[in-house]
């Protein structure tokens, strides 16, 4: 999943990062890794089941 939101097959929602991350300078790979750990199991199979 990780390797699939680096690479920019999927993308990371700019509403999210414009919340989670206002003023502050973050690394992509922090951004990736913190939006992944909030998901739920549901909807990490959602998103699987769309591959």
């Amino acid at each position: 999943m990780y390797e699939l939101y680096f690479k920019n097959k999927l993308i990371v929602p700019t509403k999210w990062m414009a919340e989670t991350y206002k003023n502050n300078k973050v690394k992509k790979k922090q951004i990736i890794i913190d939006y992944i750990s909030g998901m739920t199991d549901r909807y990490i199979l959602k998103i699987n089941n769309k591959l």
